[in-house]
């Protein structure tokens, strides 16, 4: 038995004042003897004795009124046990071990709360309790869950746990307690979310699965906020690499976005860190909440890994952030392949005459100027790897067909396809896989002066980005021809380029065709004037730069994200990736699956090549996920609303959790009731008042004898 306002117990003492009352007017009245009314005698007493029945029922339920009104205002409850501490209770704790977990708040780091809010949790168990701990962030939260009654286990896990650098997902977390929670047999239960209560992290329960929600609903819930305030944090946001498709000799422009969600202006150095040497720093102020970003660049000297990354140089409340990680497989030259179905003379009538000229103008004119693509030449007929190259250049006319096959799979490995259709005969049968396909040829009258103009480029982002600030001249003076037809796959391609007749001139892959662009013409004489236009060369470069920079693999990565090395069918016999640590690890696929690499927990550079360590495939960086620097919290208040359990309570010390447990202790309430009891009772004391016939005897009132 419990109150829930016990001083209204006090109001027992005023129970008495009936009794008091009653005895105050019990107090004999005298006596007169009248001899004319000495019959009646007998009929008095007969009549009195019923009377003191009546008094004493309504001076039973004066008082009762008043004790039952005092004792239903201090609100009674009956409570039983239930929850953690309590012998068979089954309990699950959910904990945010995120990467904004490790922010420090009043110095103290958020994780060490919740380090100490588990112990208490373990420090509750008895004797038949089973705990289950979830984390909410790999690599931790990739373990399966399982209720244990070892003390010593669970303090032994516990004290292994340690902060992600991944984003947590509590809603995975709450799926697993859910699970466990649904299948336990045990009378009592409880579910903790040790948490810094991240507005975007925390998910609303109308997320949640239908099935996590029917388990949940009925298991009481306390809420344990590790955090303090929001904390002033600035951080390296993002960092946007050009580099002009990482050749040797050729500089790297690094962009990085700073951010900032402090209250007041601030001004913080910027460095740019490449192979453990700091190259370059700027100043830069930030607006509150405002963000800014800042270039820096450095030189590619020499083929191999280029790594660094980008530091905001200050002390603040999350430090993980201030840094940002990037890497680059720099090359000696840009290996380059143009497959045409046969050579013509005279040269410039030759298929790949003007862009094997664009892509290496310097060729055996000059020993010391080179170009930063090393240029193949082939045919249908000869026999070529293409693996070996990386970016193809396919001069499209028919007989293509033998070579389907490679082409496809060399694009679906990560290569860089551009093909370029030509005009004279049709190749329409050819590639069914291509984000546009050739369907018939457009021709203008050249005979009258007719010829179609490119009308628009797509420079908001992608291939063309780099044309933004340049004028339409620059491209729409060309004069074309003739031009393939072509239909295009809206769900897997983006078109480029236009024709002024609103056709597609260059459509780019998407999805499952990343990596292949495909021209509705090419740079032959027959088809227009592009090859001898001044936007040809910088068309064919930034095409090509973008392409490889898409089929690098891997690239930027989130911490616990997973990087496709290869896909199915077309992994070597293993793969080798070396973590930011220096360990190897080596990386196998069944035969025809995909290969994937998941041990992405670290922040930093990673490399890939093939078994043995040899020949280096791609380089990618794992940086933390973007959301998990924004450290805006809920409001407390609000939480009950979120949480999944119908009967939630807040702690945010040792001491809060105490009474947050009691207040969801299972009860049972009856002070309405006892209120309900006394408007009853009051209703028969009237009624019992009004029945009682003549007046009480009083002091005053003479008795008779």
């Amino acid at each position: 038995m419990g109150f829930l306002v016990p001083t209204f117990l006090a109001g027992l003492v005023l129970a008495g004042i009936p009794l008091v009352i009653h005895l105050i007017y019990r107090r004999r009245a005298p006596q007169v003897v009248f001899a004319a009314t000495r019959f009646l005698k007998v009929a008095v007493r007969r009549t009195q004795r019923k009377r003191n029945i009546d008094n004493l029922l309504l001076l039973v339920l004066r008082t009762l009124l008043l004790a039952l009104l005092a004792v239903g205002l201090a609100g009674p409850i009956l409570k039983h046990a239930i929850g953690s501490g309590r012998a068979g209770s089954d309990v699950v704790v959910v904990l945010d071990n995120s990467l904004s977990m490790s922010a420090v708040d009043d110095s103290v780091e958020r994780f060490s709360r919740a380090k100490e809010a588990l112990e208490e949790v373990f420090a509750r168990m008895g004797g038949g309790d089973l705990v289950a701990v979830i984390a909410t962030a790999p690599p931790e939260s990739r373990a399966d869950a399982a209720f244990t009654a070892d003390a010593v286990e669970l303090r032994t896990s516990a004290a292994r746990l340690a902060v992600s650098k991944a984003r947590g997902s509590i809603a995975g977390a709450l799926d697993k307690a859910g699970k466990l929670l649904a299948g336990s047999t045990a009378a009592n239960k409880m579910l903790y979310v040790i948490t810094d209560l991240q507005a975007n992290a925390f998910p609303a329960k109308e997320t949640l699965s239908d099935a996590t929600r029917a388990a949940l609903v009925a298991v009481p819930t306390v809420i344990y906020d590790c955090g303090r305030g929001k904390g002033r944090d600035l951080a390296a946001a993002s960092v946007t690499i050009e580099d002009q498709g990482a050749v040797a000799g050729t500089p790297i422009e690094v962009t990085a976005k700073v951010t900032s969600n402090s209250p007041a202006q601030e001004t913080v150095g910027v460095s740019l860190t490449v192979a453990s040497e700091r190259v370059q720093r700027r100043t830069v102020s930030l607006a509150p909440g405002g963000s800014a970003e800042v270039s820096m660049s450095v030189l590619a000297q020499r083929p191999g890994a280029l790594e660094g990354f980008v530091e905001v140089e200050t002390a603040d409340a999350l430090q993980a952030d201030n840094r940002r990680y990037f890497s680059v497989l720099v090359r000696d030259r840009i290996r380059a392949l143009i497959l045409e179905k046969e050579r013509r003379t005279p040269a410039f009538d030759d298929d790949a005459f003007f862009l094997e000229r664009a892509l290496d103008p310097f060729s055996g004119e000059s020993p010391n100027a080179k170009s930063p693509f090393d240029v193949t030449v082939t045919t249908y007929a000869d026999s070529v790897d293409l693996s070996k190259y990386d970016v193809v250049y396919l001069m499209l006319r028919s007989g293509i067909e033998t070579l389907d096959g490679a082409l496809r799979a060399y694009a679906a490995g990560g290569g860089s396809l551009i093909v370029f259709a030509c005009d004279d005969e049709s190749a329409t049968g050819w590639g069914q896989w291509l984000p546009a396909r050739l369907i018939s040829q457009k021709a203008a009258d050249r005979g009258k002066g007719q010829a179609f103009a490119i009308a628009s480029i797509d420079t908001e982002k992608g291939a063309f980005a780099a044309f933004r600030e340049e004028p339409a001249a620059l491209y729409n003076t060309i004069r074309v021809y003739s031009y393939w037809m072509t239909e295009v796959d809206e769900r897997n391609a983006k078109v480029l380029v236009r024709f002024d007749t609103g056709d597609a001139c260059a459509v780019e892959g998407a999805s499952s065709q990343e990596g292949v662009v495909v021209f509705a013409l090419a740079p032959v004489r027959t088809m227009g004037s592009l090859a001898a236009s001044q936007f040809f060369l910088p068309l064919v470069y930034e095409t090509t730069y973008h392409l490889i920079a898409a089929s690098r693999g891997g690239g930027e990565v989130c911490a616990g994200e997973s990087v496709r090395l290869a896909e199915a069918g077309l992994a070597p016999q293993g793969m080798v990736v070396t973590s930011p640590d220096g360990a190897s690890n080596l990386v196998k696929a069944a035969e025809g699956a995909v290969l994937d690499y998941t041990a992405t927990d670290r922040l930093g550079c990673y490399r890939v090549s093939d078994e043995g360590g040899k020949g280096e495939r791609f380089v990618f960086a794992v940086n933390g996920d973007e959301k998990e620097y924004d450290l805006v919290r809920l409001d407390a208040a609000k939480v009950n609303g979120l949480a999944p359990g119908a009967a939630v309570a807040v702690a945010d010390s040792p001491a809060s959790m105490e009474q947050a447990i009691a207040s969801l202790k299972p009860v049972l309430a009856f002070g309405d009731v006892l209120l309900y009891s006394v408007l009853a009772i009051a209703l028969l004391e009237c009624l019992a008042a009004n029945r009682v016939p003549g007046r009480p005897v009083g002091e005053n009132e003479p008795r008779i004898r």
